[in-house]
């Protein structure tokens, strides 16, 4: 699973009410409060346009590219234009590590 489509999945835990801390988070998903805070932030700093490319792909060369540490300097980045720059020079990478004679799906 990626780290945006698992930080989502710890964000719904959330809207439960009994949900109030990343502590509550943890004792559902089994994880620990540092864990839930991580990927929770992740998700919350990255743009949606980058949420939405990693979430709509199937192609498996971006998605094994695209690991919570390879996102993580993206976070830290001023302006959301600025991390969709770098994001797209990453993809970029990302399609240079292809197998040759392998197209984007």
């Amino acid at each position: 699973m990626s780290p945006i489509a698992k930080g989502l999945r710890f964000l719904q835990v959330f809207e439960q009410p009994a949900v109030t801390t990343y502590a509550d988070a943890a004792g559902i998903l089994g994880v620990s409060r540092q864990r839930v805070y991580q990927l929770v932030s992740l998700v919350g700093k990255l743009p949606s346009e980058v949420k939405r490319v990693l979430l709509a792909t199937e192609d498996p060369t971006i998605q094994g590219y695209f690991t919570e540490r390879r996102l993580r300097p993206l976070t830290r980045l001023g302006s959301d234009e600025e991390k969709v720059a770098v994001f797209a020079a990453l993809l970029g990478q990302a399609d240079a590590r292809r197998p040759t004679g392998t197209v984007r799906p």
